[in-house]
């Protein structure tokens, strides 16, 4: 391994931070290593998590009606994010993390406690400023799809499983840092 590593996570959730009818958590998370230099990537964390508070009113959040991943298997297999906390801290201690929407995986990840003393450059608003996709609205956020499609020209439907989501998102920052787009730099 070189000296450019980066942590590209995902987390998939039970809904939005500002979704006001229930409280919302973390229900499984990823986590690849990049070298950015070899374009290596290590796996490093890929768990279901199942955060205190998780319950029977989340049955119907979005990510069970839109990936593979059930209730069921987050209310069995689910382990705390608490029996974590202290591995996931000391890499977030160490390396520059990103993720492509910083500003959401982070701040679930903030909310349950987590500080990040390297933040990276986030992968989308890096993607949205290449792209510049129009929208009636004005430039609208690049979605994981888009930016897989515009950099790659070829199709990609994400599924929604934090580790598989977080692979596709770490080649779409190693194609944004091969140009010059993504900048090894914390800010």
């Amino acid at each position: 391994m070189t000296d450019k590593l980066v942590l590209v996570l995902d987390v998939e959730t039970t809904g939005f931070l500002k979704d006001k009818k229930r409280e919302n958590y973390i229900v499984e998370m990823g986590i690849v290593m990049v070298d950015l230099e070899t374009r290596k990537k290590y796996k490093i964390f890929d768990e279901v998590i199942k955060e205190e508070g998780f319950s029977e009113i989340h049955k119907d959040a979005w990510v069970f009606e839109n990936s593979d991943l059930t209730f069921d298997e987050v209310m069995k297999k689910g382990k705390p994010l608490s029996d974590f906390k202290d591995q996931l801290q000391d890499l977030f201690n160490t390396f520059i993390v990103t993720a492509y929407n910083t500003d959401f995986d982070l701040g679930f990840l903030e909310k349950a406690g987590f500080t990040f003393p390297y933040k990276g450059p986030c992968i989308m608003k890096c993607a949205t400023e290449l792209y510049q996709i129009k929208s009636p609205w004005g430039i609208k956020w690049a979605s994981v799809e888009e930016a897989w499609f515009y950099l790659f020209d070829e199709p990609y439907i994400e599924k929604h499983r934090a580790y598989d989501d977080v692979l596709h998102e770490s080649e779409i920052m190693l194609a944004l840092y091969s140009l010059g787009v993504w900048k090894y730099e914390k800010i």
